[in-house]
Protein backbone atom coordinates (compact mmCIF):
# COMPACT_ATOMS: atom_id res chain seq x y z
CA UNK A 1 0.00 0.00 0.00
CA UNK A 2 1.30 3.43 -0.93
CA UNK A 3 2.47 5.65 1.92
CA UNK A 4 0.92 9.01 1.08
CA UNK A 5 2.92 10.77 3.79
CA UNK A 6 6.02 10.35 1.59
CA UNK A 7 4.43 12.14 -1.38
CA UNK A 8 3.00 14.78 0.95
CA UNK A 9 6.44 15.30 2.50
CA UNK A 10 7.97 15.71 -0.96
CA UNK A 11 5.24 18.24 -1.72
CA UNK A 12 6.12 20.29 1.36
CA UNK A 13 9.84 19.98 0.60
CA UNK A 14 9.50 21.30 -2.96
CA UNK A 15 7.26 24.18 -1.81
CA UNK A 16 9.85 25.09 0.81
CA UNK A 17 12.57 24.95 -1.85
CA UNK A 18 10.67 27.41 -4.05
CA UNK A 19 9.92 29.63 -1.06
CA UNK A 20 13.59 29.67 0.00
CA UNK A 21 14.59 30.78 -3.50
CA UNK A 22 12.36 33.87 -3.23
CA UNK A 23 14.65 35.45 -0.59
CA UNK A 24 11.53 36.09 1.51
CA UNK A 25 13.18 36.32 4.93
CA UNK A 26 16.77 35.82 6.05
CA UNK A 27 15.92 33.77 9.15
CA UNK A 28 13.20 31.84 7.34
CA UNK A 29 15.60 30.90 4.55
CA UNK A 30 18.21 29.68 7.02
CA UNK A 31 15.56 27.62 8.80
CA UNK A 32 14.43 25.98 5.55
CA UNK A 33 17.97 25.32 4.31
CA UNK A 34 18.69 23.34 7.46
CA UNK A 35 16.59 20.43 6.22
CA UNK A 36 14.61 20.86 2.99
CA UNK A 37 17.07 19.26 0.53
CA UNK A 38 18.26 16.57 3.01
CA UNK A 39 14.58 15.66 3.32
CA UNK A 40 14.50 14.51 -0.32
CA UNK A 41 17.48 12.23 0.26
CA UNK A 42 16.04 10.96 3.55
CA UNK A 43 12.81 10.04 1.76
CA UNK A 44 14.77 8.34 -1.01
CA UNK A 45 16.45 6.09 1.53
CA UNK A 46 13.12 5.61 3.30
CA UNK A 47 11.64 4.29 0.05
CA UNK A 48 14.59 2.07 -0.88
CA UNK A 49 13.35 -1.48 -1.50
CA UNK A 50 15.39 -4.47 -0.38
CA UNK A 51 14.18 -6.27 -3.50
CA UNK A 52 16.56 -4.05 -5.48
CA UNK A 53 19.49 -6.00 -4.00
CA UNK A 54 18.52 -9.01 -6.09
CA UNK A 55 17.82 -6.95 -9.20
CA UNK A 56 20.51 -4.31 -9.67
CA UNK A 57 19.57 -3.86 -13.33
CA UNK A 58 16.07 -2.64 -12.49
CA UNK A 59 17.48 -0.33 -9.82
CA UNK A 60 20.06 1.14 -12.22
CA UNK A 61 17.57 1.58 -15.07
CA UNK A 62 15.14 3.36 -12.76
CA UNK A 63 17.82 5.79 -11.55
CA UNK A 64 19.11 6.39 -15.09
CA UNK A 65 15.63 7.18 -16.39
CA UNK A 66 14.59 9.22 -13.36
CA UNK A 67 17.73 11.26 -12.68
CA UNK A 68 20.33 11.01 -15.45
CA UNK A 69 17.95 11.19 -18.40
CA UNK A 70 15.97 14.03 -16.83
CA UNK A 71 19.17 16.00 -16.28
CA UNK A 72 20.47 15.40 -19.79
CA UNK A 73 17.15 16.00 -21.55
CA UNK A 74 16.34 19.34 -19.95
CA UNK A 75 20.00 20.28 -19.63
CA UNK A 76 20.36 20.10 -23.42
CA UNK A 77 17.03 21.86 -24.03
CA UNK A 78 17.91 24.81 -21.79
CA UNK A 79 21.43 24.88 -23.23
CA UNK A 80 20.00 25.09 -26.77
CA UNK A 81 17.82 28.01 -25.63
CA UNK A 82 20.67 29.91 -23.98
CA UNK A 83 21.00 32.59 -26.67
CA UNK A 84 17.22 32.89 -26.91
CA UNK A 85 17.09 33.57 -23.17
CA UNK A 86 19.95 36.04 -23.59
CA UNK A 87 18.02 38.00 -26.23
CA UNK A 88 14.96 37.96 -23.99
CA UNK A 89 17.01 39.63 -21.23
CA UNK A 90 16.76 36.59 -18.97
CA UNK A 91 20.56 36.54 -19.09
CA UNK A 92 22.75 39.62 -19.41
CA UNK A 93 26.39 40.66 -19.60
CA UNK A 94 25.84 42.72 -16.46
CA UNK A 95 25.52 39.51 -14.46
CA UNK A 96 28.37 37.64 -16.11
CA UNK A 97 26.42 36.04 -18.96
CA UNK A 98 27.30 36.13 -22.64
CA UNK A 99 26.06 34.74 -25.93
CA UNK A 100 27.32 31.26 -26.67
CA UNK A 101 29.20 30.29 -29.81
CA UNK A 102 29.36 26.76 -31.18
CA UNK A 103 32.30 25.84 -28.98
CA UNK A 104 30.42 26.87 -25.83
CA UNK A 105 27.42 24.75 -26.78
CA UNK A 106 29.57 21.70 -27.49
CA UNK A 107 31.68 22.06 -24.34
CA UNK A 108 28.70 22.46 -22.04
CA UNK A 109 26.84 19.64 -23.77
CA UNK A 110 29.78 17.32 -23.06
CA UNK A 111 29.69 18.30 -19.38
CA UNK A 112 25.93 17.84 -19.20
CA UNK A 113 26.04 14.39 -20.79
CA UNK A 114 29.32 13.15 -19.36
CA UNK A 115 29.20 14.36 -15.76
CA UNK A 116 25.74 15.87 -15.09
CA UNK A 117 27.34 19.26 -14.44
CA UNK A 118 27.37 22.76 -16.01
CA UNK A 119 23.59 23.00 -16.30
CA UNK A 120 22.22 26.39 -17.26
CA UNK A 121 21.64 28.91 -14.46
CA UNK A 122 17.88 28.56 -14.91
CA UNK A 123 18.36 24.90 -13.94
CA UNK A 124 20.37 25.81 -10.85
CA UNK A 125 18.52 23.29 -8.69
CA UNK A 126 19.68 20.43 -10.89
CA UNK A 127 22.69 19.81 -8.64
CA UNK A 128 20.17 17.72 -6.71
CA UNK A 129 19.77 15.26 -9.61
CA UNK A 130 23.53 14.87 -9.88
CA UNK A 131 23.91 14.20 -6.15
CA UNK A 132 20.87 11.93 -6.09
CA UNK A 133 22.16 9.85 -8.99
CA UNK A 134 25.63 9.35 -7.52
CA UNK A 135 24.45 8.86 -3.94
CA UNK A 136 21.81 6.30 -4.96
CA UNK A 137 24.46 3.89 -6.19
CA UNK A 138 26.55 4.53 -3.08
CA UNK A 139 23.49 3.72 -0.96
CA UNK A 140 22.95 0.50 -2.91
CA UNK A 141 26.53 -0.56 -2.12
CA UNK A 142 26.16 0.27 1.57
CA UNK A 143 22.86 -1.61 1.91
CA UNK A 144 24.30 -4.57 0.01
CA UNK A 145 27.27 -4.74 2.38
CA UNK A 146 25.18 -4.22 5.54
CA UNK A 147 22.31 -6.56 4.65
CA UNK A 148 19.81 -6.80 7.52
CA UNK A 149 22.32 -5.50 10.04
CA UNK A 150 21.13 -2.27 11.64
CA UNK A 151 24.31 -1.93 13.68
CA UNK A 152 26.35 -2.03 10.48
CA UNK A 153 24.14 0.67 9.00
CA UNK A 154 24.76 2.86 12.04
CA UNK A 155 28.48 2.27 11.59
CA UNK A 156 28.14 3.21 7.91
CA UNK A 157 26.51 6.51 8.91
CA UNK A 158 29.32 7.24 11.37
CA UNK A 159 31.96 6.44 8.75
CA UNK A 160 30.26 8.69 6.21
CA UNK A 161 30.07 11.51 8.77
CA UNK A 162 33.83 11.21 9.25
CA UNK A 163 34.29 11.29 5.48
CA UNK A 164 32.05 14.36 5.18
CA UNK A 165 34.02 16.13 7.90
CA UNK A 166 37.34 15.35 6.21
CA UNK A 167 36.06 16.42 2.80
CA UNK A 168 34.69 19.66 4.25
CA UNK A 169 38.01 20.41 5.97
CA UNK A 170 40.41 19.36 3.19
CA UNK A 171 38.36 19.96 0.05
CA UNK A 172 39.42 16.57 -1.32
CA UNK A 173 36.93 15.30 -3.89
CA UNK A 174 36.53 13.62 -7.25
CA UNK A 175 36.24 16.56 -9.69
CA UNK A 176 32.87 16.80 -11.47
CA UNK A 177 31.48 13.68 -9.82
CA UNK A 178 31.75 13.30 -6.04
CA UNK A 179 31.95 16.18 -3.58
CA UNK A 180 30.67 16.98 -0.10
CA UNK A 181 27.05 17.08 -1.31
CA UNK A 182 27.16 13.49 -2.53
CA UNK A 183 28.67 12.14 0.71
CA UNK A 184 26.13 14.04 2.79
CA UNK A 185 23.34 12.77 0.55
CA UNK A 186 24.42 9.21 1.36
CA UNK A 187 24.26 9.99 5.09
CA UNK A 188 20.64 11.13 4.76
CA UNK A 189 19.73 8.21 2.52
CA UNK A 190 21.13 5.66 4.95
CA UNK A 191 19.38 7.47 7.81
CA UNK A 192 16.05 7.27 5.95
CA UNK A 193 16.56 3.60 5.12
CA UNK A 194 17.54 2.77 8.71
CA UNK A 195 14.60 4.72 10.12
CA UNK A 196 12.17 2.74 7.95
CA UNK A 197 13.82 -0.57 8.95
CA UNK A 198 13.79 0.25 12.65
CA UNK A 199 10.01 0.80 12.59
CA UNK A 200 10.18 3.54 15.21
CA UNK A 201 7.22 5.40 13.66
CA UNK A 202 8.05 8.62 15.49
CA UNK A 203 5.98 10.52 12.92
CA UNK A 204 2.86 9.05 14.54
CA UNK A 205 3.43 11.35 17.52
CA UNK A 206 3.38 14.79 15.83
CA UNK A 207 2.36 16.66 18.99
CA UNK A 208 5.67 15.65 20.58
CA UNK A 209 7.97 15.35 17.56
CA UNK A 210 7.16 18.61 15.75
CA UNK A 211 7.83 21.05 18.65
CA UNK A 212 11.05 19.25 19.63
CA UNK A 213 12.32 19.31 16.03
CA UNK A 214 11.40 22.97 15.58
CA UNK A 215 13.39 23.83 18.71
CA UNK A 216 16.38 21.80 17.48
CA UNK A 217 16.30 23.41 14.02
CA UNK A 218 15.97 26.89 15.55
CA UNK A 219 19.00 26.12 17.70
CA UNK A 220 20.82 24.96 14.58
CA UNK A 221 20.07 28.21 12.76
CA UNK A 222 21.63 30.10 15.66
CA UNK A 223 24.60 27.83 16.37
CA UNK A 224 25.47 25.76 13.26
CA UNK A 225 23.74 27.26 10.21
CA UNK A 226 24.49 25.77 6.83
CA UNK A 227 23.19 23.79 3.88
CA UNK A 228 24.29 20.79 1.86
CA UNK A 229 26.45 22.85 -0.45
CA UNK A 230 28.47 24.57 2.26
CA UNK A 231 28.96 23.27 5.80
CA UNK A 232 31.97 24.03 8.00
CA UNK A 233 33.73 20.83 8.95
CA UNK A 234 33.09 21.39 12.67
CA UNK A 235 29.37 21.74 11.96
CA UNK A 236 28.89 18.71 9.70
CA UNK A 237 27.65 16.37 12.46
CA UNK A 238 25.24 18.80 14.17
CA UNK A 239 23.96 19.93 10.77
CA UNK A 240 23.22 16.33 9.75
CA UNK A 241 21.42 15.70 13.05
CA UNK A 242 19.34 18.82 12.51
CA UNK A 243 18.57 17.83 8.91
CA UNK A 244 17.30 14.41 9.99
CA UNK A 245 15.22 16.08 12.70
CA UNK A 246 13.73 18.35 10.04
CA UNK A 247 12.88 15.31 7.93
CA UNK A 248 11.08 13.70 10.88
CA UNK A 249 9.30 17.00 11.54
CA UNK A 250 7.89 17.12 8.01
CA UNK A 251 6.92 13.42 8.08
CA UNK A 252 5.13 14.03 11.38
CA UNK A 253 3.37 17.08 9.99
CA UNK A 254 2.18 15.12 6.98
CA UNK A 255 0.99 12.27 9.20
CA UNK A 256 -1.07 14.80 11.14
CA UNK A 257 -2.45 16.35 7.95
CA UNK A 258 -3.22 13.03 6.25
CA UNK A 259 -6.78 13.06 7.54
CA UNK A 260 -7.52 16.43 5.96
CA UNK A 261 -8.64 15.60 2.44
CA UNK A 262 -7.76 18.93 0.79
CA UNK A 263 -4.25 19.03 2.28
CA UNK A 264 -3.64 15.37 1.54
CA UNK A 265 -4.72 15.58 -2.09
CA UNK A 266 -2.98 18.88 -2.78
CA UNK A 267 0.35 17.94 -1.21
CA UNK A 268 0.29 14.47 -2.78
CA UNK A 269 -0.37 15.99 -6.21
CA UNK A 270 2.52 18.42 -5.81
CA UNK A 271 4.80 15.78 -4.28
CA UNK A 272 4.30 13.48 -7.26
CA UNK A 273 5.47 16.25 -9.59
CA UNK A 274 8.56 17.61 -7.86
CA UNK A 275 10.89 17.13 -10.83
CA UNK A 276 8.82 19.47 -12.98
CA UNK A 277 8.82 22.14 -10.29
CA UNK A 278 12.58 21.71 -9.87
CA UNK A 279 12.98 22.15 -13.64
CA UNK A 280 10.69 25.10 -14.30
CA UNK A 281 10.44 27.22 -11.15
CA UNK A 282 13.38 29.55 -11.88
CA UNK A 283 12.06 30.25 -15.36
CA UNK A 284 8.56 30.74 -13.94
CA UNK A 285 9.93 33.37 -11.55
CA UNK A 286 10.72 35.49 -14.62
CA UNK A 287 6.98 35.97 -15.20
CA UNK A 288 6.70 37.75 -11.86
CA UNK A 289 9.87 39.71 -12.55
CA UNK A 290 8.39 40.81 -15.90
CA UNK A 291 5.25 41.95 -14.09
CA UNK A 292 7.39 44.00 -11.69
CA UNK A 293 9.27 45.54 -14.62
CA UNK A 294 5.98 46.59 -16.19
CA UNK A 295 4.34 47.86 -13.00
CA UNK A 296 7.31 49.80 -11.65
CA UNK A 297 8.74 50.86 -15.04
CA UNK A 298 12.05 49.14 -14.38
CA UNK A 299 14.75 48.63 -17.02
CA UNK A 300 14.11 45.44 -18.99
CA UNK A 301 17.63 44.31 -18.10
CA UNK A 302 16.43 43.68 -14.55
CA UNK A 303 14.75 40.54 -15.81
CA UNK A 304 18.17 38.95 -15.71
CA UNK A 305 18.47 39.37 -11.93
CA UNK A 306 18.60 35.87 -10.52
CA UNK A 307 16.53 34.27 -9.28
CA UNK A 308 14.23 37.17 -8.37
CA UNK A 309 14.27 40.96 -8.05
CA UNK A 310 15.25 41.02 -4.41
CA UNK A 311 14.02 44.38 -3.08
CA UNK A 312 10.49 43.80 -4.39
CA UNK A 313 10.41 40.25 -3.11
CA UNK A 314 11.15 41.65 0.35
CA UNK A 315 8.12 43.92 -0.02
CA UNK A 316 5.70 41.01 -0.25
CA UNK A 317 6.09 39.90 -3.85
CA UNK A 318 7.68 36.69 -2.55
CA UNK A 319 4.12 35.41 -2.13
CA UNK A 320 3.41 35.69 -5.86
CA UNK A 321 6.90 34.37 -6.67
CA UNK A 322 6.18 31.27 -4.57
CA UNK A 323 2.71 30.67 -6.00
CA UNK A 324 3.99 31.14 -9.54
CA UNK A 325 7.05 28.97 -8.91
CA UNK A 326 4.79 26.07 -7.97
CA UNK A 327 1.64 26.61 -10.06
CA UNK A 328 3.21 27.41 -13.45
CA UNK A 329 5.47 24.31 -13.48
CA UNK A 330 2.44 22.18 -12.59
CA UNK A 331 0.57 23.72 -15.53
CA UNK A 332 3.53 23.14 -17.85
CA UNK A 333 3.71 19.49 -16.79
CA UNK A 334 0.01 19.04 -17.38
CA UNK A 335 0.27 20.51 -20.88
CA UNK A 336 3.31 18.37 -21.70
CA UNK A 337 1.60 15.20 -20.46
CA UNK A 338 -1.48 15.97 -22.56
CA UNK A 339 0.69 16.54 -25.61
CA UNK A 340 2.52 13.27 -24.97
CA UNK A 341 -0.72 11.30 -24.57
CA UNK A 342 -1.93 12.56 -27.95
CA UNK A 343 1.20 11.42 -29.78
Amino acid sequence: MRDKTVSMSKGIAIILMVLAHTDFCNYGEKFIYMFHMPLFFFLSGYCFKDSYLADFKSFAVKRIKGAYWTYVKWGIVFLALHNVFFHLNLYSVEYGDYQYVTRDFLTNAIYVIGSMTHAERLLGGYWFLHSYFIASFMLFLVVWICRNRNLWLIMAILIMLVVCTLVSKTGIHVPLYVNLKEFMAVVFMIAGYLYKRSELHLEKHPVIVIPLCVILIAAGVALWPGDMTSVHYLKVVPYCITAVAGSLMVLSLCYGLSGLRICERSLTYIGDRTLGILTWHFLSFKLVSLLLVLIYCLPLSRLSEFPIIVEYSHCGWWILYTITGVAVPLLIQKLLSKKKSRE
